[in-house]
Protein backbone atom coordinates (compact mmCIF):
# COMPACT_ATOMS: atom_id res chain seq x y z
CA UNK A 1 0.00 0.00 0.00
CA UNK A 2 1.39 3.28 -0.74
CA UNK A 3 2.13 5.48 1.82
CA UNK A 4 0.21 8.24 0.40
CA UNK A 5 -2.97 6.43 0.69
CA UNK A 6 -2.02 5.78 4.49
CA UNK A 7 -1.83 9.44 4.68
CA UNK A 8 -4.81 10.51 3.32
CA UNK A 9 -6.98 7.92 5.24
CA UNK A 10 -4.89 9.26 8.58
CA UNK A 11 -5.62 12.75 7.61
CA UNK A 12 -9.23 12.46 6.63
CA UNK A 13 -9.52 10.70 10.56
CA UNK A 14 -8.03 13.41 12.16
CA UNK A 15 -9.83 16.27 10.62
CA UNK A 16 -13.29 14.81 13.13
CA UNK A 17 -10.60 14.53 15.74
CA UNK A 18 -9.51 18.60 14.58
CA UNK A 19 -13.22 19.55 14.98
CA UNK A 20 -14.01 17.07 18.25
CA UNK A 21 -11.51 18.60 20.44
CA UNK A 22 -12.90 22.03 20.33
CA UNK A 23 -15.70 20.51 22.40
CA UNK A 24 -13.32 19.11 25.21
CA UNK A 25 -9.67 17.25 25.47
CA UNK A 26 -10.31 13.68 23.63
CA UNK A 27 -9.81 10.19 25.03
CA UNK A 28 -8.29 6.87 23.43
CA UNK A 29 -12.18 6.07 22.99
CA UNK A 30 -12.71 9.00 20.95
CA UNK A 31 -9.48 8.09 18.76
CA UNK A 32 -11.05 4.57 18.22
CA UNK A 33 -14.38 5.88 17.02
CA UNK A 34 -12.66 7.75 14.69
CA UNK A 35 -10.63 4.99 13.51
CA UNK A 36 -13.52 3.06 13.30
CA UNK A 37 -15.46 5.17 11.18
CA UNK A 38 -12.88 6.64 8.61
CA UNK A 39 -10.15 4.34 8.35
CA UNK A 40 -11.33 0.97 9.12
CA UNK A 41 -13.73 0.93 6.11
CA UNK A 42 -11.13 2.67 4.02
CA UNK A 43 -8.72 0.13 5.14
CA UNK A 44 -11.30 -2.89 4.37
CA UNK A 45 -11.50 -1.72 0.61
CA UNK A 46 -7.73 -1.79 -0.11
CA UNK A 47 -6.64 -5.66 -1.13
CA UNK A 48 -4.46 -5.94 2.00
CA UNK A 49 -3.51 -9.29 3.77
CA UNK A 50 -4.61 -9.28 7.45
CA UNK A 51 -0.52 -8.97 8.44
CA UNK A 52 -0.38 -5.64 6.13
CA UNK A 53 -3.93 -4.41 7.41
CA UNK A 54 -2.89 -4.80 10.99
CA UNK A 55 0.49 -3.03 10.33
CA UNK A 56 -1.44 -0.53 8.53
CA UNK A 57 -3.81 -0.12 11.21
CA UNK A 58 -1.10 0.10 13.72
CA UNK A 59 0.42 2.67 12.04
CA UNK A 60 -2.26 4.59 11.58
CA UNK A 61 -3.28 4.33 15.28
CA UNK A 62 0.05 5.95 16.43
CA UNK A 63 -0.05 8.82 14.41
CA UNK A 64 -3.57 9.74 15.53
CA UNK A 65 -2.69 9.45 19.21
CA UNK A 66 0.49 11.40 18.45
CA UNK A 67 -1.32 14.19 17.34
CA UNK A 68 -4.27 14.04 19.45
CA UNK A 69 -1.85 14.41 22.49
CA UNK A 70 -0.72 17.59 20.50
CA UNK A 71 -4.24 18.45 20.06
CA UNK A 72 -5.42 18.20 24.10
CA UNK A 73 -1.93 19.99 24.90
CA UNK A 74 -3.16 22.90 22.48
CA UNK A 75 -6.18 23.34 23.33
CA UNK A 76 -6.59 22.11 26.86
CA UNK A 77 -3.57 22.20 28.23
CA UNK A 78 -3.10 18.69 28.55
CA UNK A 79 -1.34 16.33 27.15
CA UNK A 80 -2.80 12.64 28.54
CA UNK A 81 -5.79 11.08 26.46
Amino acid sequence: MAENEVDWIASKTLEFLMDKVKDGPLSKQDIEMAFDIFARPRLQRLKLSDFERRQVEDQIMARLEERVKQMNLEHWGRSEL
